[in-house]
């Protein structure tokens, strides 16, 4: 597992940064890449397919250069990714090109910063090793590392595993583009402009601090329950070395509620109301760092 205490540059110069802080996913969320047989489908339902250089392909989502322009001006962007830094760059140079993101978006005086595999901590989980693979986890301790811990950060990703180390009030899991389904078809599909959008704006003119926000408002983007997704993947409770793995790098007060909704089969549309006085509790200012590891357990929560 790579260390988020390695001394690297800083990723985001702190005085570029401006107002919130949005982490974007690319695949799943703003493209799809596909096999050709995936690709074929999803022509078939009006979408355009896309092949790379490499003779991959991927398909980006209706909507996609209106919801970036929009967001670019509201929040410092991050892309974060768990593919190879040069996949994603490959990817993004190709969107500029066909000018289905905005224009000098990346290739020139880039406006956003691009995280790949190379920031994300890798675990080789029991699950993952079943089927010869490893998870990437985008743990919120480097952003704390790179003293983005007193700005609200928001991370909008499909995967809910991914995830697993933070606070699960810190992101948002809409269900995955799958644009080889008639219900993604670009006539269908309004969620970047029609959902996401209108969503992120209300979060950033907020003053509600990002977690309690996401907790009050996850019911309207339809999306994923984090709870049910991170039951599915570690199971009922997490055991044996990732004991203490699950929400390590959220803040002691969102761990204890977090901890609480994963044993209790709570939908996370519901946290408000069943952590009594949940937002009367100021938001506690430190790490799981600060914090002794067998505290910040699931298996050792009645």
């Amino acid at each position: 597992m790579s260390s988020v205490e390695d001394p690297r540059p800083r990723l985001v110069a702190h005085d570029s940064i401006r107002g919130k802080v949005l982490i974007l996913d690319l695949n799943g969320l703003l493209v799809r890449y596909c096999t050709q047989e995936q690709a074929n489908s999803a022509r078939l339902f009006g979408h355009q397919p896309v092949q790379l250089p490499s003779r991959s392909w991927y398909v980006p989502r209706v909507g996609l250069i209106i919801f970036l322009e929009a967001v670019r001006r509201e929040f410092t962007l991050i892309f974060w990714t768990s593919r190879m830094k040069h996949n994603a760059d490959a990817l993004l140079r190709d969107l500029e090109e066909r000018g289905l993101i905005p224009a000098r978006f990346f290739l020139t005086e880039p406006e956003v910063e691009v995280w790949a595999q190379s920031e994300c901590d890798r675990w080789e989980t029991p699950r993952e090793s079943e089927h010869g693979g490893v998870l990437y986890l985008k743990r919120f301790a480097r952003l704390y590392y790179y003293n983005l811990a007193s700005r609200d950060v928001l991370l909008v990703d499909d995967s809910v595993k991914k995830n697993s180390t933070n606070s699960p009030f810190s992101a948002i899991h809409p269900h995955s583009f799958t644009p080889w389904r008639e219900d993604h078809a670009p006539h269908r599909d309004q969620f970047l402009c029609g959902t996401l959008l209108p969503w992120l704006q209300a979060w950033r003119q907020s003053p509600i601090p990002t977690p309690a926000y996401v907790r009050h408002h996850y019911a309207e983007l339809g999306a994923q329950d984090p709870f049910e997704g991170l039951r599915s993947y570690w199971g009922r409770l997490v055991q044996g070395e990732h004991s203490s793995l699950l929400f390590c790098d959220a803040t002691a007060h969102d761990r204890a509620i977090a901890r609480s909704l994963f044993i209790g089969d709570v939908p996370v549309a519901k946290a408000s109301v069943a952590v009594a006085g949940v937002d009367d509790v100021p938001l506690a200012a430190a790490t799981v760092a600060d914090v002794p590891v067998a505290a910040a357990t699931v298996a050792d929560v009645p």
